[in-house]
């Protein structure tokens, strides 16, 4: 998932506001026991939140803890210096953010490949495909911010946000830059963190106001609130109908082609795809529950059995 411990201020000096004491209970208070935190503004707040609730001294979910985010102006070597020093306090992924270079990013990506951790990232500078060959684990929110179908992006340079939006309203999902796109995601094994319930709000008179999660708000957060939803509601040159739409079928078409995929590509130790699929037939009388990645047990659970109900692409 996607999570935070904090939320954004309008208003003043603008900004964000750490939540850490009222957010984890939110959470818990929703059903929800595990957050995997996508990026950090106060990271040394953060661990000592996540300690005090595995301690269980406070209420809270279990925390996979993030790095700080990795943006724009640090160099590579800064990077690699970032991630090393949160590493080792702790945390388990980091997000690299929209103005990160593609030098910074394969550093990142190195750095933290070498701790044994994933990075994950809400990238503009860096388009989608680029960063997926850089080897890039995880990607936020999809591709109504993928900045690299907009006409003469320039390299290392982050596209505005309605620039972005422009040449995602005009993209044809059905073609080829879309599709090769997709297939370069699914082949290198990159996955996509859905947030359609972010993108939901910005569709003027879509998303309903809830009471209960008005009751749930300081009043100076539910004024901005309301006041953000009233002019979602009176933006008539709002493209984000048509957008949340692409972005659905995007999410779908990306889902299909890795589930659709799954056993027509040659597995990693470097069989055929023949030979391959002809092991996924031999031992189709696996039960796949007992030879779930889960448990990891049962008299069905050796090699051929997990290559026929979990294969790998290239």
């Amino acid at each position: 998932m996607h999570d935070h411990l904090f939320y954004p201020v309008r208003g003043g000096a603008g900004g964000y506001k750490e939540m850490g004491f009222s957010f984890p209970r939110l959470y818990l208070a929703n059903g929800v026991t595990t957050i995997r935190l996508a990026g950090s503004i106060r990271p040394e707040a953060d661990l000592q939140l996540k300690r005090q609730i595995d301690r269980g001294w406070l209420a809270g979910p279990k925390i996979y803890l993030s790095g700080p985010y990795l943006d724009g102006g640090i160099s590579p070597d800064d990077v690699r210096k970032a991630v090393g020093y949160w590493a080792d306090r702790g945390a388990t992924t980091f997000k690299a953010y929209t103005n990160l270079t593609s030098a910074s990013l394969s550093a990142a990506i190195d750095a933290v490949h070498r701790r044994g951790l994933k990075i994950t990232g809400h990238l503009c500078a860096v388009g989608f495909g680029e960063a997926a060959v850089l080897g890039i684990d995880n990607l936020e929110h999809g591709l109504v911010i993928d900045s690299e179908f907009v006409p003469d992006k320039r390299t290392d340079q982050c596209p505005s946000m309605q620039d972005t939006n422009d040449a995602i309203y005009r993209l044809d999902l059905a073609g080829a830059p879309t599709r090769e796109l997709i297939r370069e995601l699914v082949q290198r094994r990159v996955a996509i963190t859905s947030t359609l319930p972010v993108f939901e709000t910005l569709v003027p008179f879509r998303s309903p106001v809830d009471k209960r999660v008005l009751d749930a708000m300081q009043p100076s957060a539910q004024t901005e609130y309301l006041d953000i939803r009233a002019g979602v509601n009176h933006d008539r040159r709002s493209h984000w109908a048509e957008l949340l739409s692409k972005e659905m079928q995007f999410e779908h078409d990306y889902w299909q082609r890795r589930r659709s995929g799954r056993l027509r590509r040659p597995a990693r130790i470097g069989t055929s795809r023949r030979s391959w699929i002809h092991t996924a037939r031999s031992h189709s009388h696996c039960d796949r529950k007992r030879c779930s990645v889960s448990r990891r047990v049962g008299p069905c659970w050796h090699d051929c059995c997990r290559q026929a109900s979990r294969p790998r692409a290239n």
